[in-house]
C-alpha cells in the first residue's frame, strides 16, 4: 500500500500515520516516547528515533507560544505567568555560548554596568579584569560573553534580555551591539583646545584652577611640555603671583610648573588664613531710639561741595550716631608710632596706595621707605614751621587757642596727577607765583552783582545754585554749580538718557575723595560740548555711577574756563561773553526740587 510523505519541516498528521498499514504502531515498544518534555508534542515525534530538533523547529514553537499569549491577553487581564517566566529564560546567545560552563570566577571582581556612564570605559575595564580569569583559548570568546552579561544590571540587563534569541555568537558581536545601544553616553575626546579654554577667575583660588588643569591634561595623551606650559600661562589670572613666577623663572616641564604651583597654593591659603586671624575688630554701633533731623541740615545728607561722591545714608529717616572704633592695643602702627591699629590698616597708607595706583607708580612702592620719608617730612615740617609764641589775651573775648581750619579735597585735578609728588609740585608753583605776584595779562570786564539780581527770589533762602545748560545738543536741567568740587562730574544715568553709550567713556578709572576720606572710583572721563549763554566750551567730565539729585555737577575747572562768578545769594552765575556779561539764572523751585529728591534718596 502506498503512502504520502509529508512536506519537509512538517510532521506527519494522524491520518497519514493511520494510513501506514504495514508499519509498526507508534505506541509499540522500541519507538521513542515523549518522556515528560513539555517542549515536544507526542504527535510531532517521527518514526526515526534519531530525530534532532532544529532551530527552525524552535522558532515554530516560539510562534505557537506567541499565539497562545495573544489569545490569553484577549481573554484575560491577569498577567501571564508562564509568559513572564519564559521571557526571563530568553538569551540572545547561540547554543555554542550558552552551553559553555565557566569555572568559579568570583575571585576576580568584574565591573558592572547599569546603563549609565561611558560604555567605552566600561568595556575596556571589563576586558582588563576578565583577562585575569583562567580560560582555555577555545573558551575565551564564549566565556567573555557570559561574564559580560552576568555583570549587567538595571536598564542594561533589560536591554540584553530583549535581544533576539540566537543573534549573538561572539564577543565582538556583543560588544558592537552594546556600544551602539549606549553610544549617546560616550564622552567626547579631550583635545588641546579644552586645555586652552581653561581660565582662572579673578578671585578663584589657585588650587581650584590647578585641579581643573590637571583633570583636563590627564585626558590628553602625548601633549608636549611647550603646549601645556603655554596653556597654563594663558589661563592664569594676569595679576597672579604664580603667573609672574613662571614668566620670570620659566619651568622646563609641565611637571616642574605644577610642582611649583603647590608652594604657591600653600602660600596663598596661609595668607588668607592670617588675614582672617588679624582682621580688625568690628564696629560697635549704638542703637538709636529717637528720630533726629538736625535743623541745619541743608542738602540730601551731604554738603553740596561733596554731593558728587557723597554716599547716601543707609538709614531710613533715623539718626545714626557716629561709629565707635574698638582699639586693638596689641596692634602697632609704624606710621603714627602708636598702638591701636596695625600699619596695614592705617588710613594714611591706604590713601598713599590709592594715589600711587592712580599715578601707575604702585610697582615701585616700598613700605619701609614710605614710613621713613613720612617721618622725615613731618620733622622737616616742624622745623620749617615752628610753633608760634603764645601771647596773653588782650581781652576777655580773645580765645586762648588758635582757630582750627578744615580743608576739603575732591581729587581728580586736571593740572596735576593724583600723586603726592605731583600735588606737591603744583603746590610749590602756587607759592612761587604768589611770591612774585602773578597777574594775568588778559583783559576781562568787571563783574558785579546788585539788588536787581535778587528780584523775584524768595528770601531768606539757603538754596544751591542749579542751572540749565545745553550739553551735546541736549537741554540738561539740574546742573549744580559747586565751587568746592575740583572736577566736572556727569552721572552715567544722564549719559544714558542722552543716548551716549558706556563704550564712549575713555580713560582709566580714577579715585574721588570726599571730606570724610571715603574713596570711590569713577568709570573714566568723556569730553562733551557745553553751550552757556552762547559761549561754547569743550568740557572733560568725570563719569560717576551713583543715584543723585543732579544730572551734572560743574566744579572749579568749568568755572575757571568760563571765567565765571557764581553767587548762591543772587541765584545766578555771571561770565564774560563777546556781547558783554552773560547771566544764567534758575528759579528756586528747581533747586528745592533737587533738595527734595536728594532727601528721598537718603531715606532709601
Amino acid at each position: 500500500m502506498s503512502t504520502q510523505t509529508p512536506p519537509a519541516g512538517r510532521p506527519a498528521s494522524a491520518s497519514n500515520q493511520a494510513a501506514v498499514g504495514d508499519g509498526p504502531n507508534p505506541t509499540e515498544e522500541g519507538i521513542p516516547q515523549n518522556q515528560g518534555n513539555p517542549d515536544i508534542d507526542d504527535r510531532l515525534l517521527l518514526e526515526d528515533p534519531d530525530v534532532i530538533l532544529s532551530d527552525d523547529f524552535v522558532k515554530v514553537r516560539q510562534e505557537l507560544d506567541e499565539m497562545k499569549s495573544k489569545f490569553h491577553q484577549a481573554t484575560s487581564s491577569a498577567p501571564e505567568i508562564d509568559r513572564v517566566i519564559e521571557e526571563t529564560r530568553r538569551t540572545p546567545f547561540t547554543s555554542r555560548i550558552s552551553s559553555l560552563w565557566i569555572k568559579d570566577s568570583r575571585k576576580v571582581k568584574l565591573p558592572t554596568y547599569d546603563g549609565k556612564g561611558d560604555p567605552k570605559n566600561h568595556l575596556a575595564a571589563f576586558q582588563i579584569a576578565a583577562g585575569r580569569i583562567d580560560l582555555e583559548p577555545d573558551e575565551e570568546d564564549a566565556g567573555y560573553c557570559k561574564l559580560f552579561s552576568e555583570n549587567l544590571s538595571g536598564s542594561a540587563l533589560l536591554w540584553f534580555t530583549q535581544l533576539e534569541p540566537g543573534t549573538i555568537d561572539s564577543f565582538k558581536e556583543l560588544s558592537s551591539a552594546f556600544l551602539k545601544q549606549y553610544s549617546m553616553f560616550m564622552e567626547k575626546a579631550t583635545s588641546d583646545a579644552d586645555l586652552w579654554n581653561l581660565t582662572q577667575g579673578q578671585n578663584e583660588p589657585l588650587r581650584k584652577y590647578i585641579a581643573k588643569f590637571k583633570e583636563v591634561i590627564a585626558k590628553i595623551p602625548g601633549v608636549s611640555h611647550a603646549v601645556a606650559l603655554s596653556a597654563l600661562r594663558n589661563g592664569l589670572w594676569h595679576e597672579s603671583r604664580f603667573w609672574e613666577e613662571i614668566i620670570v623663572n620659566r619651568p622646563n616641564t609641565i611637571q616642574d610648573a605644577l610642582f611649583r604651583a603647590t608652594n604657591w597654593m600653600e602660600a596663598e591659603e596661609e595668607k588668607l588664613s592670617l588675614a582672617k586671624k588679624h582682621r580688625p575688630a568690628k564696629l560697635v554701633v549704638g542703637n538709636p531710639t529717637k528720630k533726629f533731623e538736625p535743623k541745619d541740615q541743608k542738602r540730601f545728607g551731604v554738603n553740596p561741595a561733596t554731593n558728587a561722591v557723597g554716599k547716601p545714608s543707609p538709614s531710613k529717616g533715623r539718626y545714626n550716631p557716629p561709629n565707635t572704633w574698638v582699639r586693638d592695643e596689641s596692634a602697632y602702627c609704624d606710621i603714627h608710632r602708636v598702638n591701636g591699629h596695625s600699619t596695614k590698616d592705617c588710613s594714611v597708607l591706604k590713601k598713599h596706595l590709592i594715589e600711587l595706583w592712580a599715578a601707575r607708580e604702585l610697582a615701585n612702592f616700598n613700605i619701609e621707605e614710605f614710613v621713613e620719608s613720612y617721618h622725615k617730612e613731618k620733622e622737616d615740617s616742624k622745623a620749617s614751621n615752628p610753633p608760634e609764641k603764645k601771647h596773653k589775651p588782650n581781652g576777655p573775648g580773645t580765645p586762648n587757642t588758635p582757630k582750627k581750619r578744615i580743608d576739603v579735597i575732591m581729587g581728580g585735578s586736571k593740572l596735576c596727577r593724583d600723586s603726592i609728588r605731583s600735588i606737591k609740585r603744583h603746590k610749590k608753583s602756587a607759592a612761587i607765583q604768589t611770591a612774585v605776584g602773578f597777574q594775568s595779562n588778559e583783559q576781562t570786564p568787571s563783574i558785579s552783582f546788585d539788588n536787581s539780581d535778587t528780584q523775584g527770589l524768595t528770601g531768606p533762602h539757603d538754596d544751591a545754585l542749579v542751572i540749565t545748560l545745553d550739553v551735546a545738543n541736549f537741554e540738561v536741567t539740574r546742573c549744580l554749580i559747586d565751587t568746592g568740587s575740583s572736577v566736572d562730574l556727569i552721572f552715567l544715568s544722564t549719559l544714558q538718557r542722552m543716548g551716549i553709550s558706556k563704550a564712549d567713556i575713555i580713560g582709566p578709572p580714577a579715585p574721588l575723595v570726599v571730606f570724610t576720606s571715603d574713596t570711590s572710583m569713577s568709570l573714566g572721563n568723556i569730553k562733551l560740548p557745553v553751550l552757556a549763554a552762547g559761549v561754547p566750551k569743550i568740557v572733560e567730565f568725570i563719569v560717576f555711577d551713583r543715584p543723585a539729585a543732579y544730572n551734572i555737577i560743574l566744579g572749579t575747572p568749568w568755572i575757571y574756563q568760563m571765567k565765571a562768578i557764581p553767587s548762591t545769594y543772587h541765584q545766578c552765575v555771571k561770565f564774560p561773553t563777546p556781547a558783554g556779561i552773560g547771566t544764567i539764572r534758575e528759579d528756586q523751585e528747581t533747586s528745592r526740587s533737587c533738595y527734595l529728591m536728594g532727601h528721598r534718596l537718603k531715606l532709601k
